[in-house]
């Protein structure tokens, strides 16, 4: 599968930041290297480091072949992006959508209830994505992951 994995910025993506001080993805990295070693092609998207807007992130989307993009995205702070993106994923290329990184974690609900989020990985997230992955037709086999399931949002039992 090809997989786009995104790094949300600090803000909202509307305007770029204010420091150019820049850290490391390193759980993002992480995760794709167990989901590359796992077989799936993997494009990484530091939106974060890159200091992209918007626009810029869209025109990418434009050109990336992707099958799902997976969102990493650290806090509150990164909702209004999120689920910016989230939305414009799902209207524009109708690809699902999973997000991870404690934003997930502590709002899972409040993006499962968008609508634009199909899957949520809690907690730690090279197994559950690898899991994810191989189970996107049954998330229910998966430990660690939230989803939508016939209008509800369903919690598996969590990974150990």
């Amino acid at each position: 599968m090809n997989l786009i994995l995104i790094q949300a910025p600090l803000g909202d993506g509307s305007q770029r930041a204010e420091t150019n001080q820049r850290l490391f993805p390193w759980g993002l990295a992480q995760v794709a290297r167990c989901l590359e070693d796992d077989g799936h092609q993997i494009e990484i998207l530091d939106v974060y480091g890159l200091d992209m807007i918007r626009e810029e992130i869209l025109e990418y989307l434009d050109h990336a072949n992707f099958d799902a993009a997976c969102i990493s995205a650290f806090a509150s702070i990164n909702y209004v992006f999120t689920s910016w993106l989230a939305k414009e994923i799902k209207t524009r290329y109708a690809k699902p959508v999973i997000v991870g990184g404690l934003l997930a974690d502590h709002h899972y609900d409040l993006l499962l209830s968008s609508g634009y989020v199909d899957f949520c990985v809690l907690g730690e997230g090279e197994r559950p994505s690898v899991d994810l992955m191989r189970n996107l037709h049954d998330p229910s086999k998966v430990k660690g992951v939230a989803y939508r399931r016939n209008g509800s949002i369903q919690v598996t039992e969590p990974q150990e």
